[in-house]
Formats: C-alpha cells, structure tokens, sequence
C-alpha cells in the first residue's frame, strides 16, 4: 500500500516536472524577450524613441519590492491593488523581417525590454483610460501561470499591438511567481486574487456601464475570471448582461466545473467566445496532473456547452512548439479576434470559420498560414540545389544573421543544419517533414526537453503533439 501511494506521489511530481520544463524550454523567450544586464529605472516619465516606446497600463496584486530596476520593480507576492504604466522599449531586427515573414514557425523580429514603471493613483488611472479609449469599449487581459511582471507586460504589449487594442487596453496582473515548478502555489494565488479581480470588474461596471467592456484571460488567468463572474452573480438579482465580449483562450481550468458555472455567469455575459486546440501541450499535461480535460482542448467534453461558441484552432500550423500561446503568434487568430472586438460579429458573421456542430467551429488557415511549412518549402522547391545550400545568395546577410544566431544559441543542432553560412537542404527538409523545425528560441526549447533522462519519450512525444493537425 506504502509502495503504491508513494508511486502515485512520483508519478504526480513527474508530471510537474514534465509542465515546468516544457514551460521553462518553450515559454521564456517569446516576442523577443530577453534578459538584459543593464538595469531599467523605475521613473515617474516614459522615454519616447522615434515611436518605439510601447506602453501599457496595468493594475497588479503584487507587492512592491523597493528596487529601482524596472524589471523587479514587482515581486510576486499578495500585496493590494496597484495601478500605472509599464514603459517598453523595442529594438526592430530588421535583417530578420523578411525571414520572420515567411517562415512556418515563430521567429523574434524585435527585442523588447522593460524600460520603466510608471505608477499612478486608481483614480487618476481610470482617469486617463476613459481619456484614451476614443469611444470604444475598454479590454481588460489577465495572464496564466509562469508569468513575472516582467513578462506579463512584455506578452501584454504583444497582445495589444496585433489587436489594435492601444488606449482602450489594461493587464490586469495577479501574482504568479514567474518560477517553473511552482503552478501549485500559482493556483493558490489566483484562487486569493478572485475577489480582487471581482471587485475591479465590478469597479468597471460602474464607470463604463453595464455591457461596455470586454475580457480577455489567458491559460490559468481564465479560472480567475470565471470564479470572479460566479462571485460578482451570486450577488445579482437581475440578468442585465454585465460584460460585452468573454473571451478565454486555451482555458487552464476543469471542464466540468466550467460547465458548472456557465448558467450563473452566462446571463452577465452578452457574448462568450472559447478558442481551443487539439494541439496544446501544456494543457494536455495540466489534464493528466489534474486527472480531468480541460476547457481548452478540443474533445467530446465540450459538447452541449449552452450559450458559448467554441473555436477550435486545431487546423492552423503550430507555429510555437508548446501550441499553447496561439494568440500571439498567429496572424489568423488575432484576425478572428479583431472581428469579435472591434466589430461584436458572433462565429456565425466572422471569416475563416467552419462550422461543424451547432456552436462548434473550426478556425481554418488563411493565406498568411499556407499549409504549415509552406513557405519554407516554397523556397526550397523555387531555389537551385545551390541556392537552398548557400541561401545568403538569396537573402544575403538576413539569412547570415540568423544562422550565426542559431550556432550560437545551440550549436550541437544547429551544426547539422548550418555548416559555415551554408544550409543542409536535404537535412532542413527532413526536419520539415517531421515539423520539427525550431529556429533560434524553438531550438532551445527541444534540446532543453531533450537534456533531461527522458529524451525519445519527450521527443517522440511533443513531435506527436506538433504534428498532430
């Protein structure tokens, strides 16, 4: 009996461990994030460059840490509410454009860092919102797990800027830890900051109106909104729809317990929109240590959900290894947003849409997508064998950039595919036809799961869940 509890606790901690290092090898580099060792002062003004100052407003649980570096400015502990700007600088790769452009998988085409913090009283905040927001319906986003402020802001001004969502956008910032293995205490804390969050949405309904703003959650962040909206009903005694636009995108929360939910907060809601994918790794990893599906993955469990369309993003090419940050990477699904926050269009009025049962749709790739490689490899069936082993022939020092970038990242990999500038086509297009090509920060990610004791389990695994379309 001893024997098998302590299996089970094993298998539990695998499982952790199996998220966290998926998480560490394929989430920290996104968008151009880097880590800088210069220190980024926390100031009361933002600098302006030429239009390269990316700012975004943001009201956070967490604690104060007394440091003057932007970057730490605050921790990750439960504190009240604070509010302000966070100040980003973005340095363009332009060598890397035209490769990012038309590249199957995600390439970095700019740096972005955490230049300043700027804080602001509520009110005042609010303030300048209102003033900002030109006639349109404020978006308030909340991140998942594994996300420092830092972070947060930096996938926050992503999110913001493919939505056109500046002046009417606020991160709303709980305190996760930002640290791998810790999505337990994670959860804790996003169960603590239900309430807040309640009585800021609450806050909201107030100044704007009833029914004129919209939500957005990401990953675990959607538990927390979902749990806030139950809290904020049991206290309605009307059905006057509260938010205008619901959308949860690749759901970190039970499915049955969402259900449970649904017919509290659905009456609060004017438009609840899903988005889910059969390709998400982490969300297949939080259901084997949950024990049960979770909302964002496509299967049966979503059948019969009332009131909700479902969007299942399955057919578009993944073009991040972990499948799970498809709302930042993919001109089609940022399309498909727009459409459902700047025009309020349901499913049924949105372009790229396939319906397959009665509020089930299938997101289809446009144009920008191809066929999930298909730019590469129209390059490689256009180019001379010549061309395809020395590519810097047709995109000159782009290509050199990249290449460099690559050995030095990871050279061991990146050896097989580059040797001295040139390109192993028939190496490159062996790659491809397993999609399992990663460039810069994707090469990272495979070899980092690679170095741990399980290394064709994990490969064989996560190449199952990439190629699965």
């Amino acid at each position: 009996m001893e024997s098998s509890t302590y299996f089970k606790q094993l298998i539990h901690a695998t499982r952790i461990i199996f998220l966290a290092s998926l998480l560490a090898a394929c989430g920290p580099d996104d968008y151009g994030e880097t880590s800088s060792g210069t220190k980024k002062i926390a100031s009361a003004s933002a600098r302006t460059e030429d239009g390269l100052l990316r700012t975004v407003p943001f009201i956070t649980l967490r604690n104060k840490t007394g440091s003057s570096d932007a970057t730490e400015y605050f921790g990750n502990e439960r504190n009240g509410l604070h509010a302000g700007y966070c100040d980003l600088s973005r340095t363009p790769l332009e060598a890397l454009k035209l490769i990012a452009e038309k590249a199957p998988f995600y390439i970095p085409d700019d740096i972005v860092e955490l230049d300043t913090v700027r804080e602001l009283s509520m009110e005042e905040f609010w303030r300048n919102l209102e003033g900002t927001m030109d006639g349109r319906r404020p978006v308030l986003y909340t991140h998942g797990y594994y996300i420092s402020f830092e972070r947060g802001c930096k996938r926050a001004s992503l999110f913001q800027d493919s939505l056109g969502l500046t002046g009417r956008f606020l991160l709303f910032s709980w305190p996760s830890d930002g640290a791998i293995l810790n999505y337990t205490r994670d959860e804790s804390d996003l169960y603590w900051s239900v309430t807040p969050l309640a009585e800021t949405l609450t806050g909201m309904i107030g100044r704007f109106g009833a029914g004129n703003f919209n939500i957005a959650a990401h990953s675990l962040g959607t538990r927390a909104v979902v749990l806030a909206l139950a809290q904020i009903a049991n206290e309605r005694h009307d059905d006057t729809p509260l938010v205008n636009q619901l959308i949860l995108l690749a759901p970190d929360i039970d499915a049955g317990v969402f259900r449970q939910h649904l017919a509290r907060i659905r009456p609060l809601v004017r438009q609840i929109t899903i988005y889910v994918s059969g390709n998400d790794t982490p969300l297949a990893v939080s259901r084997q240590l949950h024990g049960y599906p979770r909302l964002g993955e496509s299967g049966s469990h979503l059948e019969n959900l009332t009131g909700v369309d479902v969007i299942d993003v399955s057919e578009i090419p993944v073009r991040y290894p972990s499948g799970h940050l498809y709302h930042l990477y993919h001109d089609v699904v940022a399309g498909d947003l727009i459409q459902l926050l700047d025009g309020d269009k349901p499913a049924a009025q949105r372009s790229n849409l396939k319906r397959t049962g009665e509020n089930y749709w299938l997101l289809q790739p446009g144009a920008v997508d191809g066929a999930g490689g298909s730019g590469w490899r129209r390059f490689l069936a256009s180019s001379s064998v010549q061309q395809r082993r020395h590519p810097g022939a047709v995109m000159g020092d782009q290509w050199m950039i990249i290449t460099q970038h690559l050995e030095h990242r990871q050279k061991p990999l990146a050896s097989r595919v580059v040797a001295k500038g040139a390109v192993d086509a028939q190496y490159f297009d062996e790659l491809l036809e397993r999609r399992f090509v990663f460039a810069a920060t994707d090469v990272q990610c495979a070899q980092s799961i690679a170095g741990f004791a399980v290394t064709r389990f994990l490969l064989d695994g996560l190449n199952q869940f990439v190629g699965r379309r």
